[in-house]
């Protein structure tokens, strides 16, 4: 076998990569669990549900919907539950590894397809170096949006690795030497997919502004890439991306509107923060990895719960901001020295403009003046929103690809290019190495051994898994109390009652418990059992019930079967059998799609190898 330089070159970069993501473990691995077995507060609610989603699996498989749970609250919708993890990778891997194991292995999956998508976006989408595309893809790694909700428990958040490979699923279609028809199709259905799968995963909270993202990182490459990219063409596939995703999706969607409908999480005041100019030292702060998380609750207006630093945890780095002043520097010297002048921003304006609008927004919505906060309020899933911070993650992928840009087109000489791109990735590590990160061990308050434990035991079949009990926490007083492990109860087969669910409120104030009260779930008073009937959390219409009803007396095998995380019967409404149909249509039509756009590409190799 003849060693070409390409073929070195690739070995360089995979040697590298895997190096770094050694780097990357050895860094945040310490935090899963922590020094003394503990984890991010988050993870009371995170594991817990994992463990209750391998239960359902243990006892009916994959295909059954998980409809709903009696582990929490007496109660509650899991399809239909905004932040759901049963039908994403974490879940899947905690069917094999136990939560534990699948917290530190989705971590350094997702992190590793950012990386490598980010790379794959600079090299070979966009042209850049190796170097200057490695220094990207590190950058973006190491970013502290990611590695900050993993360690304080949000899982729902890792889908957001998968930016870079949706922008090159849509933007792959737009080079004019290699555009087809199948090809462009074949991507745009893969970008549908992961947004799909967002959705799925629990990720809706942010996946507007993982949208927006994906928008403002194409249009910057339309801007910078114009004889590559088009706009038009990007904008159009990342329309019928979102359309298949919306097929994809629509039975989950609908299931979760029919939830939240009877749920609104609107009463919460809007935090925003006053005065443009502290608006912009947070989130400079934020981006250079130096959150200024005490300014930002001090200029806070509105606020009702406290954020911690974790909340402003964007960083990249001091290498973009170093790399972007020195860019901008260099191009304002050639301007005032070149004779011949050129203007990016007059020959596409409306490009240009339409990116500068999108990237405001994350700005605009966390700026606040007092009629402006009153009209968010009334807008759609914004005003439903305890804080808008998170929108902040979308300046990631856009600050890293104009790091990348920046380098390729000031510095002429390659060699220098590489150096400097390595001294980049060397501060980044060093950077993360170094920083304070006691935050977040202070922050880790919550046990997995007792899952992990669980876990272990379903897995061998030393205990059976059913809710007999309804129970609550209490303190040495007897006092009803609410500690991060109370979601726990469900692996001594109790449910508990005053559970960490945020869906019903931070304190649970939209729970109407009823006559839910301690004791077996048998219990029959006033014609009900002891336990809720969660068809009614979501289809109250269709089966003649109100929010919060509990299950009759005359439903003693469908609680019997709840109780056992088994299938009960149920109606559904019109518009639910609607989306779940156009669900099962939409998936079937994308694999025959990739099905026959496969077997054509295999036809066409074999063809080629015959003549």
């Amino acid at each position: 076998m003849i060693l070409t330089g390409k073929t070195v070159k690739q070995g360089v970069v995979l040697v590298a990569g895997f190096a770094v993501v050694v780097c990357y473990g050895f860094i945040f691995s310490p935090f899963l669990p922590g020094k003394y077995g503990f984890l991010g507060h988050d993870y009371g609610f995170t594991l817990p549900q994992l463990l209750d989603g391998y239960v359902w699996f243990k006892k009916n498989g994959v295909f059954p919907v998980y409809w709903f749970s009696p582990s929490f609250c007496g109660g509650i919708p899991v399809f239909a539950h905004p932040i759901s993890y049963f039908y994403s990778v974490v879940q899947l891997l905690t069917f094999w590894t136990g939560p534990l194991p699948a917290i530190g292995l989705s971590f350094l999956l997702f992190g590793v397809l950012g990386f490598w998508g980010f790379y794959v976006l600079m090299h070979r989408a966009c042209d850049c170096s190796r170097s200057v595309a490695f220094l990207c893809a590190v950058l973006f790694l190491f970013n502290g949006f990611y590695w900050s909700k993993v360690l304080i428990g949000a899982l729902i958040y890792i889908a957001f690795m998968l930016i870079p490979w949706v922008v090159i699923c849509l933007l792959s279609t737009g080079t004019r030497e290699r555009a087809t028809y199948g090809r462009g199709t074949r991507n745009m259905v893969a970008a549908g997919l992961m947004i799909s799968y967002m959705v799925y995963s629990g990720t809706q909270t942010l996946l507007p502004a993982i949208l927006l993202s994906v928008v403002i990182t194409g249009c910057l490459l339309c801007f910078l890439y114009p004889q590559r990219f088009f706009p038009i063409s990007f904008i159009s596939r990342f329309a019928g991306a979102c359309l298949i995703a919306l097929g994809l999706s629509a039975a989950k969607l609908s299931a979760v509107l029919h939830f939240v409908a009877n749920f609104p999480r609107n009463h919460y005041l809007l935090p925003q923060i006053d005065g443009m100019g502290n608006l912009v030292k947070v989130v400079a702060g934020a981006l250079w990895g130096s959150p200024m998380d005490a300014l930002a609750r001090e200029a806070m207006v509105n606020t009702q719960f406290f954020l911690g630093r974790h909340e402003f945890e964007f960083g990249v780095g001091p290498v973009p901001f170093v790399v972007l002043i020195g860019a901008v520097t260099v191009l304002l010297f050639r301007r005032l020295t070149w004779r011949k002048r050129t203007s990016f921003v007059s020959e596409h304006p409306l490009l240009f403009i339409a990116t500068v609008v999108l990237a405001g927004i994350p700005l605009a919505l966390n700026l606040y003046t007092p009629e402006w906060n009153a009209f968010l309020k009334k807008v759609p899933v914004i005003g439903s929103s305890s804080q808008n911070v998170r929108w902040f993650s979308v300046y990631i992928p856009a600050l890293v690809l104009l790091t990348g840009v920046a380098m390729e087109r000031t510095i002429p000489s390659r060699r220098l290019r590489s150096i400097l791109a390595l001294a980049g990735v060397a501060i980044t590590i060093f950077f993360n190495m170094v920083m304070d990160r006691t935050y977040y061990s202070l922050e880790q308050s919550y046990s997995g051994v007792r899952v992990q434990q669980a876990y272990y035991a379903i897995k061998q079949g030393a205990i059976d898994p059913k809710v007999t009990h309804i129970s609550a926490p209490v303190d040495n007083c007897g006092r009803p109390g609410a500690p991060i492990y109370r979601n726990d109860a469900f692996i001594y087969n109790h449910s508990q009652m005053f559970c960490y669910e945020a869906s019903f409120g931070y304190g649970l104030e939209m729970l109407p418990f009823g006559s839910l009260h301690l004791g077996p779930v048998m219990d029959v008073a006033n014609g009900v059992f002891n336990i809720k009937n969660p068809v009614c959390y979501v289809f109250p219409g269709a089966n003649g019930c109100r929010p919060g009803d509990h299950f009759t007396a005359d439903q003693k095998e469908a609680v019997l079967a709840f109780t056992h995380y088994r299938p009960f019967p149920f109606a559904m409404p019109l518009v639910q059998k609607a989306a779940n149909w156009t669900t099962v249509c939409c998936l079937l039509c994308c694999i025959c799609l990739l099905a026959a756009d496969g077997t054509l590409r295999i036809w066409r190799k074999l063809s080629g190898i015959a003549s």
